[in-house]
């Protein structure tokens, strides 16, 4: 058994979670046909790690071994360096709202909060990805665990057919259109599979070592 702090432990989830969401971007935007690769790429590895961020939270508060406050203290401590590593590039990384979040209600939240009210304004806002994740982050989490328990249910079930509801809605915030699609079946079957991947490495990680205290 391997002993480490929780600060390591920390550490050890978040960079898992962001390593395997920029790898999944990777290959996700070199196997389609798309203009903008590169624009597309950073748009898809924010959008992604924020799913993959959940996904790690969600398998550390399953952590059966571990007690309820060393549960709620890992969850706490990577969430916080998730914004972190946002913050690192908070001068430098900055996006326009109009072209970059592609749900239309995440957009209408964003303006709400920026205060924008003139139509120029709604073309011209631009918004750091750490002040972008800081309104969207905890909204989207919701929505990924709600949809995350359908997918757990169906597959305890064995529903013939299912098609994971969370990396369909993953996929609705990157590209902005409705699942359903031959595009979004094959980007939701693509992502559940890494995503189950980056879970179950995490997991056998988590379980490996002991985590003191300090």
């Amino acid at each position: 058994m391997k002993h480490f702090t929780l600060t390591e432990v920390n550490h050890l989830v978040c960079q898992e979670a962001i390593k395997a969401a920029n790898k999944t971007a990777d290959d996700i935007i070199e196997n389609i046909k798309i203009k903008n690769k590169e624009t597309e790429r950073g748009k898809l590895q924010f959008d992604l790690s924020i799913a993959y961020i959940f996904m790690a939270l969600d398998g550390v508060s399953c952590m059966a071994n571990w007690s309820q406050s060393l549960r709620a203290a890992v969850m706490n401590g990577v969430r916080d360096l998730y914004f972190t590593h946002l913050e690192k590039f908070r001068l430098k990384n900055y996006v326009n709202v109009a072209s970059f979040v592609r749900d239309m209600s995440e957009r209408e939240l964003v303006y709400d909060r920026a205060g924008v009210m003139t139509a120029e304004d709604l073309d011209e806002l631009e918004i750091s990805l750490f002040s972008l994740a800081d309104i969207l982050f905890e909204k989207r989490v919701l929505e990924y665990r709600n949809l995350n328990a359908m997918d757990t249910k169906a597959a305890l079930t064995e529903q013939p057919g299912y098609i994971s509801k969370m990396p369909l809605k993953v996929y609705e915030h990157w590209s902005g259109k409705k699942s359903g699609t031959p595009d979004s079946l094959i980007f939701s079957l693509n992502l559940d599979r890494c995503l189950t991947v980056c879970s179950l490495a995490i997991a056998k990680q988590l379980s490996e070592i002991t985590v003191n205290s300090r």
